[in-house]
């Protein structure tokens, strides 16, 4: 089996080597390539084609989410998963309207670290939850009409192609209303948001 290619961005050489190390105990994953701030990381991720990319999101010479949206514009199939200490409502939805797949808290075991990179290998997202609990404590309930649709066909457990298909739209539209619906929820996961959402009383199941 291929092991999963990473490319670690992190401005601070310390942070980055402790997370390489971290990352490549887990057998399945591999560092291919490595860079200190988003100018480097467009070369690298561009370069190096890596399955994830695990990239912190304050950094000099150019941020995580500048580096994501320039990325993405020029390879859209790329993978991002952001690193923070806990950035603000702003940051967030500027990172997911960039593109980026999931947030992971710099504080996180690796048991966690390594199962986000493996949610966004796998095509899913991943918000840490005490981020997603801190973004709701901070932003009122509300979804729009477009996110109670994705909610409900969530609930359905369809997949993210296939809630495109049904909802006419492409699926990293899909995969934007997913992530904003973790964060509003205050959950990390599909699971978890069916839970919450049924226990607020947004969906309904027949009993």
């Amino acid at each position: 089996m291929d092991r999963i290619r990473i490319l670690c961005v992190e401005d601070m050489a310390l942070i980055r080597s402790t997370l390489i190390t971290f990352i490549e105990r887990d057998t399945r994953m591999l560092v291919v390539a490595q860079a200190e701030n988003g100018r480097e990381a467009i070369e690298m991720a561009l370069l190096h084609q890596p399955d994830v990319i695990l990239m912190d999101l304050r950094m000099p010479v150019m941020d995580g989410i500048e580096a994501t949206i320039a990325i993405r514009h020029k390879w859209p199939e790329a993978r991002i998963l952001l690193l923070t200490v806990i950035g603000g409502v702003d940051d967030i939805d500027r990172a997911l309207k960039a593109g980026a797949r999931g947030y992971l808290l710099k504080g996180c075991q690796p048991h966690e670290l390594h199962a986000a990179l493996l949610a966004i290998h796998e095509g899913k997202e991943h918000i840490s939850p005490e981020v997603a609990l801190k973004l709701a404590d901070q932003r009122p309930l509300t979804l729009t009409d477009r996110e109670h649709e994705v909610l409900k066909l969530l609930a359905a457990n369809h997949s993210v192609d296939k809630m495109a298909e049904a909802l006419c739209c492409s699926e990293s539209t899909i995969r934007f209303h997913r992530v904003n619906l973790f964060r509003k929820l205050g959950v990390g996961d599909r699971a978890a948001a069916v839970a919450e959402a049924a226990k607020r009383g947004l969906i309904y199941f027949e009993p």
